[in-house]
């Protein structure tokens, strides 16, 4: 038997303080008008299925996917509490909520190369679960950035997402990548308000994941559904990007890491904290000189997930 800590990814949520200190129109969205250079042309990444899979007559882990940083999971069993530990080569295990309807979900193998173990577990009583099936995978990205330029359970979407179609009108502009997380940081910033009432609801309830479209259909989320939207925009633009969820002193918040071209990666370029959403360096112009300097030592932060 094992215990399962529920793993409440959005409990660094408390309230968002708006620090709109953009130039940009009322609406968040660039000058129609302005076309950049760059190449805002949507991708969505996908990783293979059907080639490497495991499991017996309740699971199905498909490691087809592992060159890209990813692993599928469906669970076809009767029980209605299934959870799934990732333990990649630094042991830190990651668990998540398995879907209980026969549908294939994806989760990253976030931490590079190496043996991962992969558990299945079905809830017993209570907090006991036991094994269902287990298996592990020998991983070897076909690059270092393939975990953080695929679709995930915690950051989904698909070609016909409005998140991915809503990055690509925002990047339109940009020259640059850098252009690029400004213009998605001002529109989220600008579009979407911050759910209180959900907040409090998702601390006592596990398995909360963030569904993009609704998020921006109802112009309102909470710090998890910011970061992935965040995210999943960036992703599709050929940015690589990290949600990593975290430490800083005693305080269990978020931030994103971006890959910028020829600076290489940029920690906590976004911080998602208990009380507000900051961005790193206020005017991005600086960064271009060098955004390591904005980043400090790190010596406060301890990241614990990486999605």
């Amino acid at each position: 038997m094992h215990r399962i800590r529920r793993f409440l990814a959005p409990v660094f949520c408390a309230a968002l303080c708006l620090l709109l200190f953009c130039s940009c129109g009322d609406d968040g969205m660039p000058d129609p008008d302005k076309q950049g250079s760059w190449d805002a042309t949507p991708q969505v990444l996908t990783a293979p299925t059907g080639s490497d899979v495991r499991g017996n007559d309740r699971v199905l882990v498909d490691l087809s996917g592992t060159a890209q940083g990813c692993v599928a999971v469906t669970y076809s069993g009767q029980n209605p509490k299934v959870r799934l530990q990732i333990t990649p080569p630094s042991g830190n295990v990651y668990t998540y909520i398995v879907r209980t309807d026969r549908v294939a979900a994806v989760f990253p193998l976030s931490e590079g190369n190496g043996s991962y173990t992969i558990n299945v577990f079905e809830n017993t009583q209570g907090d006991r679960y036991a094994q269902a099936f287990g298996t592990t995978a020998e991983v070897t990205l076909e690059n270092e950035f393939a975990p953080f330029l695929h679709t995930n359970q915690y950051v989904q979407y698909t070609t016909d997402s409005q998140a991915v179609a809503l990055g690509s009108q925002l990047a339109r502009s940009a020259d640059t990548d850098l252009d690029v997380v400004e213009n998605i940081y001002r529109y989220i910033l600008k579009n979407i308000s911050y759910d209180t009432d959900l907040a409090q609801k998702v601390q006592t309830e596990a398995g909360y994941l963030p569904d993009l479209d609704q998020v921006l259909k109802n112009k309102k989320g909470i710090c998890f559904d910011y970061a992935a939207l965040a995210t999943a925009m960036l992703r599709t633009q050929r940015i690589p990007t990290q949600l990593v969820v975290g430490y800083s002193g005693q305080v269990y918040h978020a931030w994103i890491n971006v890959h910028i071209d020829g600076v290489g990666w940029v920690n906590k370029i976004i911080e998602f904290k208990g009380d507000k959403w900051v961005r790193m360096d206020p005017t991005f112009d600086a960064a271009k000189k060098g955004l390591n300097q904005f980043v400090g030592n790190g010596d406060n932060y301890n990241p614990l997930y990486v999605y």
